[in-house]
């Protein structure tokens, strides 16, 4: 099978990667999704475990509520004093970010834990509890699994790590408990809102297509094939460049003996017969110079100087001037533009969050969100695409 059946093989093989690629993100996002809802729900409509389903060592004052429980969890103090963010439900994102390092803290005990209401607890062998009302630090480490909480009546900064799929509903409901605690539940149900809102923003987008007409010009041939091309290129070229190196040059000196004659004209005007040959001969052979070249009249008219080329640029419609071509005529949509487009156009705040292909909203601000609902909305709606060149 020729070129039209390798390209089309190399097309299948792209658009299925990319369709493997583009489900495991949208099974992500959907399950941080589904999260997110649930969490959304709790926090209108939960009002905290039945005090009769409390466990015992919890000891809920009065009216106290519990929140949440766990086993398997650790005891944390810093050996530092890190700077902790203030307390509050503005820190907590439904979704987690990724891995990081765990803060520079020793694990002095294991036990369960609780949340409330009104306070932090932990029993082990020993008892230790956060009050909100003591709160002045709380910050959640980025590796998913430890938090941290300062309070006033302790001097060491100390908290909990768990098992990450346990922090998810501890940070929660911490959140809530420190927004119920200030009767700020309306507060922290809108909190939620938004954050859900934004992550519809980064919903994975389902791929373009790629066709056979898009496939380099080698693609199919394996590596070993590649190689083997690669070879006898080099080969073709040492024939080549030896052949070259080995034919003799015009400016070969030859030998005295086989040296032809020095044959001179006369440049008398009064005379056109050839001059004798001379013999060769251990003496240099002088060959008179010949006279200068009579000067040559200039013309009648001197001819008008070539008008300078013009370097003709490709027309933009109207874009910025930049090295990528990025235009407002035509071509295709740009889903990945160069890290530095934003030097050369002018780009909302949040351009690299959007999920889409770049656009440039009414009042010339240039966005990520081309394709989707709302795009443009903060500045005066969308005005045109902007085409790849």
């Amino acid at each position: 099978m020729g070129a039209p059946g390798r390209r089309q093989r190399w097309a299948e093989r792209q658009n299925e990667r990319r369709r493997t690629a583009y489900d495991t993100a949208f099974a992500a996002w959907r399950r941080d999704d589904d999260a997110a809802r649930r969490m959304l729900a709790s926090a209108v409509g939960f009002r905290g475990i039945p005090a009769r389903d409390a466990p015992a060592y919890v000891q809920l004052r009065t009216g106290e509520t519990l929140l949440w429980t766990a086993a398997g969890v650790s005891l944390l103090e810093s050996t530092r004093q890190p700077g902790l963010q203030a307390p509050g439900y503005a820190g907590f994102s439904l979704y987690h970010t990724g891995g990081g390092p765990a803060p520079v803290a020793t694990v002095v005990d294991t036990g369960v834990a609780a949340v409330t209401n009104r306070r932090v607890i932990f029993l082990g062998r020993h008892r230790r509890e956060w009050t909100y009302a003591k709160l002045v630090g709380l910050s959640h480490a980025a590796d998913g699994r430890a938090s941290l909480m300062r309070v006033t009546n302790r001097v060491r900064v100390s908290g909990l790590s768990m098992d990450a799929g346990l922090a998810r509903g501890f940070r929660f409901n911490v959140a809530l408990g420190i927004a119920e605690s200030a009767n700020d539940r309306p507060g922290f149900v809108a909190h939620i809102q938004r954050l859900l809102g934004n992550h519809q923003w980064s919903r994975p987008q389902p791929p373009e297509p790629v066709t056979p007409q898009q496939a380099p010009l080698l693609a199919g041939f394996g590596p070993a094939t590649l190689a083997a091309a690669a070879v006898i290129a080099v080969i073709a070229l040492c024939t080549v460049f030896g052949l070259a190196a080995g034919r003799p040059t015009d400016h070969t000196r030859l030998s005295a003996d086989s040296a032809p004659a020095i044959v001179t004209h006369s440049l008398s005007a009064s005379s056109s017969t050839a001059a004798p040959v001379v013999p060769p001969s251990s003496a240099p052979v002088v060959v008179p110079a010949a006279p200068p070249a009579a000067p040559v009249a200039p013309p009648a008219v001197p001819a008008a100087p070539p008008a300078p080329t013009q370097k003709r640029t490709a027309s933009l419609c109207g874009a910025p001037p930049n090295p990528y071509g990025y235009n407002f005529c035509g071509g295709s949509r740009s889903y990945s533009p160069p890290a530095d487009i934003c030097s050369y156009f002018e780009c909302i705040n949040n351009f690299w969050n959007g999920v889409g292909y770049m656009i440039q909203c009414k009042d010339g601000m240039v966005s990520m969100s081309g394709g989707r609902s709302g795009s443009c909305s903060y500045h005066g709606g969308n005005l045109r695409t902007v085409y790849k060149g």
